[in-house]
């Protein structure tokens, strides 16, 4: 049975929501990614997830302790026959208002392991690992080790 102090705890957590974000899976882990880094959320579900003091936006991909740990970045599309679309096109333009993402670990709401990449860097994995794919699906992801190879080597 639910307890009447997790709901009353939950309702509060709700009020204390910044405004645009929710207590899914999602926004507890961007709650957790902004506490963790300083920064303050981006109130809305679309772009940028987070903000530090000096106006800079990032993304957030955070996942939770005990699962795949694998970090998506769904792009909301299909490839595209539009004349003149492209997938570098789409990839820079998905990203085009932020400096970086930080792909994070979190168990509960402590933030354990995480990577930062560049915008930069960022764009050209996207765009090589969407031309390297078959797939009509803008979706590529990654598990943490292959996100240190690509960084590191």
């Amino acid at each position: 049975m639910v307890s009447k102090e997790l709901v009353d705890a939950l309702a509060l957590a709700h009020k204390l929501l910044p405004k645009g974000v929710t207590l899914s899976k999602g926004g507890v882990g961007e709650i957790a990614a902004a506490y963790y880094l300083g920064h303050t959320l981006v109130s809305t579900d679309k772009g940028a997830d987070g903000q530090d003091s000096e106006g800079n936006l990032y993304e957030y991909k955070v996942c939770t302790v005990g699962t795949q740990l694998k970090f998506n970045f769904q792009m909301g599309a299909r490839r595209d026959s539009t004349p003149g679309w492209t997938v570098e096109k789409h990839v820079k333009k998905k990203f085009r208002d932020i400096i970086g993402c930080y792909c994070l670990v979190r168990d509960g709401m402590e933030i354990i392991d995480g990577e930062y990449i560049p915008v930069d860097k960022l764009i050209e994995i996207c765009i090589n690992y969407q031309l390297a794919s078959t797939s009509q699906q803008f979706n590529p992801n990654w598990r943490m080790p292959t996100i240190r190879r690509i960084l590191y080597g």
